[in-house]
């Protein structure tokens, strides 16, 4: 038995690669992964390779664009792509089995489980592991969150809803990817159950299919227009990519005719089309100068389609698509998406955010091993071995664990023992503040941001905002115990009247807060002193953060107003910050305006040693790199004081920077939460310079 077991490797060795290939992936069990369609040469066949090529085509699309952006700017579309094939691959086999009257809603299910959940499990553990080791507690805690969004198939919605200002950025989620699985699997948890009650009806399910097509390309085309994360990250606008895949497979299955009667020409010609159309859309779009999915997802949904109706014997999916190379990266498609992502955010994270060109390359190779180790030794095993509801059952609960480590993770604010380091120290306290009055707390309209001081008496200071002031706050309502101080804040959204900040949408919610904070203030005779507190970015057209490949939200903001029609933004910002103040002044109000605190060029995260790699930088910058960057702001304010004698401005300039240097940490302890706003401590540092200034008579306001 031995000698014949060497002999059966030595004749494996000796095979082509072409044909190791192809015994690995025409196997009998593994014809659930193809669809059952005549293709052009009248052969009827269970496996198309040239559809692992494809998605070899989707995943490298995807790994380029996050290794290097520049170079494949539209490289994101791979995604959709890979909703097209599942559409048209799952779908498919729904249709054989109900032809068939074989189709069960638990051997589906099963399937789904056995085909997902494996490496899946693995690789959010592994990311669990390293976390552990590498990431600060509020790292950890959004790791936690993300890998319960993924255990339960709702990451999408968890992205839709983090656009709040202190979210964090796109390239430290180590989970960000797994969006798309939410998208793929709440697809299925419903097409299924429409397709069983309409398949029955032959013209029911194809009029079913094109009614919900144009429902989500339509709510696709809205959400572009007031929400275009909604309409990103939504699986309602989301379902028509993987619908057009399922129609593409029941018009081949119930057309076959049709498709065999086209010429081999035809089938070479759409399957050209198709190849540029994918290219054009991978090369040409970018996402800074599109509005995505929007229109433009048709560019790799129709490409998608026309490659696969082409059939496996058209010119590109025989030669290119099918070639052995390109199919192996199709198999491994799947844990090659699942590993890549995570290798690249945590190096990120633990090297600063900025990668070499060979530490990007070294990363995509061990996506590559680590994607084929999972593919041979864990998805295959475990799709196409022992039948049994075991590996169902093992597989549930093992994600059940993942989803409770991430939970525990989230709700113990990222388990901060396993780091010298207070759970507070990234956090500013807000939260622990009681919450405000309803009158203003609650409704639609109501700002994000509303708390108290806990003195038991009316409020007469108020700190109105946007995130910045939500920072200025806690220092002063715990060091206070002379005025009694409330804050009225939201994200984005700073005291700028009848000037809209952001988006249309964004802009006319933040109004509506602004004018209901205005209000609440005006008709509130306890009120006295109202302070102004505000991010300094939103007049530039770039971002300091630019240094450090994070959030770049502040170049791309839009400001507008109908009284100032083609302003510029630093004309626009002073107009509605002035009317901010004649408004409240003219309330009798006493206003002071703060000046913002010194951005930071990196993250706060990495001046902090982390458990396992430390790689802690040194935190301090020249005094004048921040005056320079604050210049425009300073002149703003400037001209405001002297425009308007009855308001006065306030510089924390002097309490973070010495003469020549600005400094990060006081006594070893950071000060801020991020790149820009302070943490507890800090605002407590702040506080009491701002409190005796104060208490000291108006001084004139002077550019430093």
């Amino acid at each position: 038995m031995a000698r014949l077991r060497w002999l059966y490797i030595i004749c494996l060795y000796r095979m082509s690669f072409r044909q190791l290939v192809h015994v690995v992936s025409v196997k009998p069990r593994q014809a659930d992964s193809g669809f059952f369609v005549a293709q052009h040469s009248v052969k009827i066949q269970n496996y198309r390779p040239d559809i692992d090529g494809l998605r070899a085509f989707a995943v490298l699309s995807v790994v380029l664009f996050h290794v290097f952006p520049s170079s494949l700017p539209g490289g994101f579309v791979g995604v959709d792509i890979f909703f097209v094939i599942s559409g048209f691959l799952i779908s498919g086999i729904m249709y054989k089995g109900m032809d068939a009257g074989t189709f069960r809603f638990s051997t589906f299910y099963a399937h789904r489980i056995k085909r997902i959940f494996p490496v899946l499990v693995v690789m959010m553990l592994a990311c669990y592991v390293f976390g552990w080791f590498a990431l600060l507690p509020d790292e950890f805690q959004t790791l936690g969150r993300e890998m319960l969004g993924g255990a339960g198939f709702y990451a999408n919605l968890l992205l839709w809803q983090d656009t709040g200002y202190f979210d964090s950025v796109a390239h430290t989620k180590p989970l960000l990817h797994l969006w798309s699985l939410g998208v793929e699997e709440q697809f299925y948890f419903t097409w299924p159950l429409i397709l069983f009650a309409f398949y029955r009806f032959r013209r029911a399910v194809v009029g079913v299919i094109i009614l919900l097509v144009f429902a989500s390309f339509a709510t696709n085309l809205h959400l572009m227009t007031i929400d275009s994360a909604g309409s990103f990250f939504s699986p309602l606008s989301r379902f028509w990519e993987l619908l057009a895949g399922a129609m593409l497979a029941l018009w081949l299955r119930r057309s076959p005719d049709l498709y065999l009667g086209h010429s081999q020409r035809a089938h070479d010609a759409l399957s050209l089309a198709g190849l540029s159309i994918l290219l054009a859309a991978v090369m040409l779009l970018n996402e800074h100068d599109i509005a995505f999915p929007g229109w433009w997802a048709l560019l790799p949904v129709l490409g998608a389609c026309l490659l696969i109706y082409a059939g496996s014997g058209a010119l590109v999916n025989r030669t290119l698509l099918s070639s052995p190379v390109v199919v192996w990266i199709g198999l491994i498609s799947y844990p090659l998406y699942l590993w890549h992502w995570p290798l690249l955010s945590f190096s990120r994270i633990v090297l600063e955010h900025d990668l070499s060109g060979g530490w990007r390359i070294l990363m995509v190779m061990l996506s590559i091993l680590l994607a084929w180790l999972s593919w041979r030794w864990i998805e295959r095993p475990i799709r196409f071995g022992i039948p049994g509801p075991g590996k169902v059952v093992a597989l549930c609960l093992l994600m059940v664990i993942v989803a409770w480590l991430g939970r525990d993770a989230e709700v113990r604010h990222g388990l901060p023992f396993r780091i010298n380091l207070p759970a507070s120290a990234l956090d500013d306290g807000v939260d622990s503040f009681p919450v405000c009055n309803p009158a203003i707390g609650h409704g639609p309209s109501a700002p994000e941001f509303c708390r108290r001081s806990p003195l038991q008496r009316p409020s007469d200071s108020v700190v109105f905002g946007d995130s910045h002031a939500r920072s200025l706050f806690p220092g002063l309502a715990n060091q206070d115990h002379v005025h009694s101080w409330l804050l009225l804040a939201h994200p984005k959204c700073p005291p700028t009247l009848g000037v809209a900040i952001g988006t249309p949408k964004e802009g006319q919610d933040c109004s509506a807060r602004r004018e209901r904070i205005l209000t609440y203030i005006k008709d509130s005779p306890a009120i006295r002193t109202v302070v102004l507190a505000f991010f300094a970015d939103y007049i530039f057209d770039d971002d300091f953060a630019q240094q450090r490949i994070i959030d770049h939200w502040a170049e791309s903001v839009q400001m507008s107003s109908p009284d100032y029609p083609g302003a510029s933004k630093p004309e626009l910002f002073y107009h509605g910050l002035e009317n901010t103040v004649k408004y409240l002044t003219n309330a009798n109000k006493k206003v002071i305006v703060v000046m913002d605190v010194p951005e930071l060029p990196f993250l706060i995260n990495d001046c902090i040693k982390r458990p396992l790699f430390n790689m802690a930088r040194s935190c301090e910058l020249k005094r004048s790199t921040i005056v320079w960057r604050q210049g425009k702001m300073r002149s703003l304010l400037q001209r405001l004081a002297v425009n308007n004698p009855k308001v006065r401005v306030f510089d924390p300039l002097d309490v973070f920077c010495d003469r020549t240097q600005c400094h990060i940490m006081q006594n070893d302890r950071v000060i801020y939460r991020d790149s820009d706003h302070l943490n507890f401590f800090g605002s407590s540092m702040l506080a009491p310079a701002f409190l005796s200034w104060m208490r000291t008579p108006a001084s004139t306001y002077k550019l430093r």
